[in-house]
């Protein structure tokens, strides 16, 4: 495995950690959607430059690329808000 490989792995694991522990602690103050939504987008912010600058264009196929930008969007986004709403549920226990 490349150094590059495990550096990103470690980063999303640690960012995705860091933005649950966020979203649980502000959850009385904001809207579960208005959490996703940052965490997503600064994700996004961190992520896209490093991708852009370490992809090697040329082995990339558009099935893959399709694949790729739906899961992207569906897991994220899908595994927050049910992660959010049963945090919300068992707060009110």
């Amino acid at each position: 495995m490349k150094m590059i490989e495990l550096l990103l792995g470690l980063s999303a694991s640690f960012f995705l950690a860091l933005g649950i522990v966020e979203a649980r602690r502000s959850l009385e103050n904001a809207h579960y959607q208005a959490c996703i939504l940052i965490v997503t987008v600064v994700g996004f912010m961190i992520f896209t430059p490093i991708t852009i600058l370490t992809t090697n264009f040329g082995k990339i196929n558009f099935e893959g690329v399709l694949m790729f930008l739906l899961a992207g969007m569906l897991n994220p986004g899908l595994s927050r808000i049910f992660f959010i709403k049963v945090l919300r549920r068992l707060a009110q226990f």
